[in-house]
């Protein structure tokens, strides 16, 4: 029973001696490298035990003690942390094809259907073709007037009715669970031709989807930087592993059969409708919050479209200041907080060496309320897009 107990000892000292010695080997072999300013490293872990779950917080601290420009080591993975506008100008223009791809991971690339998805596949001929396919399909001027109906009727006939419904009822709302809804059925319908019923919980399993998904993304990217720990991550969160793909499968398997298509939809799916949702809620939450913006607002829109009628999307042109409204939630509350990239061959940033294969992250929630580039960063004032 007692070397049941504890055969796992030997090979983990084994484990721990062999990465010890690895390092102190690369040490002494490989030239001596200017790399960013780097925080003070623990063994094995890296830089692991200054992170925090709210990483909207932990890397703001780190880039304001140590610098715009930070290379971290998470478990046996190299980072480069971006938090300053100038820097991310010199790896998106100077050096654009040394970071056009994104780190690569086998098991996150499970749930998105890897290099036949947009979100994931290399920056090459078929993700240039992807791209142009959506553009064409979706969002092309004459597609994005074609569906508008789609849009009028989840927005007027569904959205809109069911807050009257409950007004007149004096009964509560949930904001951003009908918001979840109205972003997920306009997807569904958009890209898919059908939306998903109330009656039979559809809309609801499909909602946990998208969520569970996104959450299982984020456990798997971390359980990948653990080097050969990061299969216990994978173990821990083997039922997800199993679950969510078939579930995904399930979902399009009463639309669609190829491959690529599943790809297609899973991608715009997946990246559409929290983050528009979100967005909306934000939006929602700093008007209430401010309400001589709310009021200015409120004006502005009775001015274009009078009291008689709701905004429709051809007003939009004319509604300068929602469009800065919308912004300025964008820049305190970005869709995308951290953009990841890879470096695929050794090059230079702000005069620093940056090895090949390093995982970079641009720290768009930092550079979006530096001081540096914007007066009174974290205040909530839309007049400064006008």
């Amino acid at each position: 029973m007692g070397d049941i107990q504890y055969n796992w000892i030997i090979p983990l000292f084994l484990w721990l001696i062999s990465t010890l010695l690895q390092n102190l080997f690369k040490k002494i072999t490989q030239p001596t490298l200017h790399l960013p300013p780097s925080p003070p490293a623990l063994l094995f872990i890296g830089h692991l035990h200054l992170l925090s779950p709210v990483v909207t917080k932990c890397f703001p601290f780190l880039s304001s003690k140590y610098g715009p420009l930070l290379y971290l080591r998470l478990g046996s993975r190299p980072l480069l942390l971006v938090s300053s506008a100038s820097f991310a100008a010199e790896i998106f223009k100077r050096n654009d094809v040394v970071f056009e791809s994104r780190p690569k991971s086998p098991f996150v690339d499970g749930l998105l259907f890897g290099d036949y998805g947009i979100m994931a596949a290399p920056y090459r001929d078929y993700w240039r073709f992807m791209k142009k396919l959506c553009v064409t399909e979706l969002l092309g001027t004459r597609q994005v007037e074609r569906s508008i109906g789609v849009r009028n009727e989840e927005i007027q006939r569904r959205f809109l009715k069911k807050f009257l419904e409950k007004a007149y009822r004096n009964e509560n709302i949930d904001l951003g669970n009908e918001l979840m809804k109205l972003t997920n059925n306009t997807i569904c319908r958009m890209v898919m031709s059908t939306r998903y019923s109330e009656e039979n919980d559809e809309a609801e399993w499909c909602r946990e989807l998208v969520l569970g998904s996104i959450e299982l993304v984020g456990k798997l990217a971390v359980a990948t930087v653990l080097g050969p720990l990061k299969k216990l991550g994978f173990w821990l969160n083997r039922k997800q592993l199993k679950d969510i793909p078939r579930k995904e499968d399930e979902l399009l398997d009463k639309i669609l059969k190829e491959h690529e298509d599943r790809a297609k939809i899973m991608d715009l799916f997946i990246g559409g409708t929290v983050t528009s949702a979100a967005t909306m809620q934000w939006i929602m939450a700093e008007l209430i919050n401010h309400p001589k913006v709310f009021k200015k607002l409120r004006e502005e829109i009775e001015s274009v479209t009078g009291t008689n009628r709701s905004v429709h999307e051809s007003d939009i042109p004319n509604l300068h200041y929602l469009q800065a409204v919308v912004k300025e939630t964008l820049r305190l509350y970005p869709l995308a907080p951290l953009m990841p990239r890879e470096c695929s061959e050794d090059c230079k940033i702000g005069g620093f060496n940056i090895p090949k294969e390093t995982a970079v992250l641009i720290n768009a929630y930092s550079i979006m309320r530096d001081p540096e580039i914007w007066e009174n960063p974290s205040k909530f004032y839309p007049e400064r897009f006008l």
